[in-house]
């Protein structure tokens, strides 16, 4: 989750608090070969530093740190855990803590120092974003917003307050709130003009919304900023796609493929686009290549070629009426292969067939964010709103 040059910035707020420490020669050695990238170097001589005593809690906090920008994982985080039992009441050491632990994929032990971070420190901001994003990528949308709002009004200079509010519009996103979420992206844009991720997530809410010629807008801005990221490349072509202009959509499908070959979203997508243009010849290969990769996968994984199975007998079921029965095995596959696009449009129109509307809403958006214009889906989302009262 954290990149490398926030740790880099953790780095430089974890020197600024040793600085109190005093002028020891050693450790001012070990902060600069840190700073200049020789970390092994300085992990030598924080290692001699914290042998010569244990108990000093900004060498170890400083040793933790240097070890997970080596990264030497267990290392790590037992030096900051001996950072934080030195100092159980220093938010920054419970803060330093959790960071570290995100970065290595340890995300309900961050939470809960970023959690302690905060009892002892409410406006410590860094700590209350971050757990914001781990929250949200574990689908607590709600206590993620709360988080993203409190930061917002503790105000930060532009680059930052920026990121909180792409951050609170893409779990607004998620949340199914594509109005709010285009205000706090349109936002973050405004503080920060070159930032594409926020254009790409403008122009996906924007799509949501219907709105075709601003989501094409803001997806050839995120293209203009960011022209080797696939997935705003798929997202311009697939809104090219949509707004029936395969030309277009070609050219930018193209790219997303040479750059991620094995995505089969995005094959799927290119072939439509090039069937859409005429160019069958074109298109055909790649089907091909879907289907061979879908039946070398099942042959590869039990498990997958379970779940063709369980699609295929909801197919048989659908045919004979027993729509009730066929949800079940479809919901059955997903379990097993969640990624596959054709098992959710299948359970995503067999919700509509039973007539439940609100559910068939969820998939169908679902659907349509890894396959756009798909024409079943499509035509099946318009009806599932109006049936809810929706709007599209």
């Amino acid at each position: 989750m954290m990149k490398v040059r926030r740790l880099l910035l953790l780095v430089c707020a974890t020197l600024a608090a040793i600085a109190f420490a005093g002028a020891r020669s050693d450790i001012e050695t070990a902060k600069r070969l840190i700073a200049t990238g020789s970390v092994d170097e300085a992990v030598g001589i924080l290692r001699r530093l914290a042998s010569a005593d244990p108990n000093d809690a900004d060498i170890q906090l400083l040793l933790g740190t240097a070890l997970a920008l080596a990264p030497r994982r267990s290392e790590a985080i037992q030096a900051l855990h001996r950072a934080v039992g030195l100092r159980p009441g220093s938010a920054q050491t419970h803060l330093t803590l959790a960071m570290v632990l995100a970065r290595f994929g340890e995300l309900e032990d961050a939470r809960q120092a970023y959690e302690k971070a905060l009892a002892l420190d409410p406006k410590l901001v860094t700590a209350r974003v971050n757990l914001a994003e781990i929250l949200a990528a574990k689908g607590e949308l709600a206590a993620a917003a709360d988080h993203l709002t409190q930061a917002i009004d503790q105000g930060a200079a532009p680059p930052e307050a920026a990121r909180r509010y792409y951050l609170r519009g893409r779990v607004y996103h998620q949340q199914d709130q594509a109005t709010k979420a285009e205000k706090d992206l349109e936002k973050a844009i405004q503080l920060r003009p070159d930032y594409a991720k926020a254009y790409l997530e403008l122009g996906v809410t924007r799509a949501d919304l219907q709105n075709g010629p601003g989501a094409l807008e803001a997806l050839r801005k995120a293209v203009a900023l960011a022209p080797d990221e696939p997935e705003a490349r798929f997202q311009l072509g697939s809104q090219y796609l949509r707004l029936g202009q395969a030309q277009q959509a070609i050219e930018h499908l193209r790219v997303a493929s040479r750059l991620q070959p094995d995505d089969r979203n995005v094959l799927y997508a290119l072939a439509r686009a090039l069937r859409a243009a005429g160019r069958m010849d074109e298109a055909k290969p790649l089907m091909e290549r879907l289907s061979q990769s879908a039946r070398e996968q099942a042959l590869n994984d039990p498990e997958v070629l379970k779940a063709g199975e369980l699609n295929n007998a909801g197919v048989a079921l659908e045919k004979q009426g027993d729509y009730a029965a066929a949800l079940e095995k479809y919901r059955a596959a997903l379990e097993i292969s969640p990624q596959e696009i054709g098992f959710r449009r299948n359970l995503a129109l067999v919700l509509c067939r039973l007539e439940r509307w609100k559910e068939a809403v969820v998939e169908l958006k679902e659907v349509l964010k890894a396959a756009p214009g798909d024409p079943d889906a499509t035509k099946a989302l318009y009806i599932a709103l109006e049936k809810t009262d929706d709007k599209p």
